[in-house]
């Protein structure tokens, strides 16, 4: 039976109301959850849905996870190695063409 598009959209409409419902609940008992393990979660619950759709609806709804990820600081200023004088500063003015000298920092 073919059905006219106003009734499939309202079908449709239900259907995502019940779902988004669905992972709602889901979102609000595992609040680390993305759609992945979402949609993993609706099939244990009897739900046969694709991802793409999951993750559709969660985006409309506000419903993705935001995780905060950790800080790590990768420079340590408080070591005692010393500083090495600037070579090339005091070359400068007897610098005149190029490819005279070459430089690299692997700071």
């Amino acid at each position: 039976m073919v059905l006219p598009a106003e009734e499939k959209k309202a079908v449709r409409a239900a259907k995502d109301k019940d779902l988004g419902a669905a992972i709602e609940a889901i979102v609000l008992e595992f609040g680390g959850y993305g759609y992945r393990r979402g949609v993993k979660e609706l099939a244990r619950r009897g739900w046969q849905v694709n991802s793409k759709r999951v993750l559709c609806l969660m985006r409309e709804e506000g419903l993705l996870c935001q995780l905060k990820r950790k800080f790590v600081i990768t420079t340590d200023s408080n070591h005692s190695n010393g500083v090495f004088k600037n070579v090339l500063k005091d070359k400068d003015k007897e610098l005149a063409e190029p490819d005279q000298v070459w430089h690299a920092d692997i700071t």
